[in-house]
């Protein structure tokens, strides 16, 4: 029994070495003029999740933010000194994340981001390259909203816009059609989305692990119109590829900016 307590009793003081020994390198550190400089750097940059929420319809995803690990980071930089290269950053993810709502519908990008989405729902693609053209001159991106079939077809095409910083999306309407889809865009090395097109999609695009997406603002003319008596920070617009949408895509750009609200990829504007 005695020996049974004499255990107990340095198994005790061991645990407590080590507490004490935390606390007192802590506190150590706490006071280095290295940390406090860490310390200062974190509370002026640290960006803290900007929380989603639900509606009945579906999600507006969360933003998330980014925190420095001090402790990290003043482990990098002891020896070497203070340096922005060596600070160490972990995300803080929101609640109502692409992750966790991967069977619900996004329905806007979350106001924060003081932006919107222009996506193009091709029909044949034989207006895309005009249309590249006009965002272009623009200084924008959009996402090409396409069925496997049409991607297969011009998968040129596509390839070449991607590589300009836009977007391909899936915008068919059954399984195998999306499977047909996800191979092509799975080796072109981008992400992507479902964009709902009259068919639920959720089934089938989950099963890959990409999100779907829901919007009521869907124009196949009148786009300048229709976007200035809706805008919102936010919003995701489909605009059908037609001659009639053509003319008016560079003046709906030009309103946009206008009103202080950027033009971003539905992958920026999502992220």
């Amino acid at each position: 029994m005695k020996k049974t307590f004499e255990y107990i009793g340095l198994f005790v003081f061991v645990i407590f070495s080590f507490y004490y020994t935390e606390k007192v390198v802590k506190l150590v550190n706490d006071n280095d003029p290295l940390m406090e400089k860490i310390s200062l750097y974190a509370d002026e940059t640290n960006r803290a999740c900007v929380e989603g929420y639900t509606t009945e319809d579906g999600i507006i995803l969360g933003v998330s933010g980014l925190i420095v690990d001090e402790d990290k980071s003043y482990s990098n930089m002891k020896g070497f000194g203070y340096s922005e290269e060596l600070f160490v950053f972990e995300e803080d993810l929101c609640s109502v994340n692409k992750s966790e709502y991967i069977d619900e519908y996004i329905i806007k990008g979350n106001e924060s981001k003081n932006a919107v989405s222009l996506l193009i729902l091709v029909d044949d693609a034989k207006l895309v390259s005009e249309i590249n053209g006009i965002a272009k001159a623009k200084g924008v991106n959009f996402g090409y909203v396409v069925s496997g079939e049409v991607l297969k077809e011009n998968e040129e095409l596509f390839a070449k816009l991607l590589d300009d910083g836009n977007d391909i999306l899936y915008g068919g309407t059954n399984e195998d059609d999306f499977e047909t889809f996800y191979k092509i865009i799975d080796e072109l090395g981008n992400n992507t989305y479902c964009i709902y097109n009259g068919e639920d999609v959720i089934s089938y695009c989950s099963k890959e692990n990409v999100n779907s997406v829901k919007t009521d603002f869907v124009y196949n003319k009148n786009v300048l119109l229709n976007v200035k008596s809706t805008l919102e920070k936010g919003n995701i617009y489909i605009i059908k590829e037609n001659k009639y949408v053509i003319d008016e895509l560079s003046s709906t750009i030009s309103h946009i900016n206008g009103k202080g609200i950027s033009i971003y990829t539905l992958t920026n504007l999502l992220s």
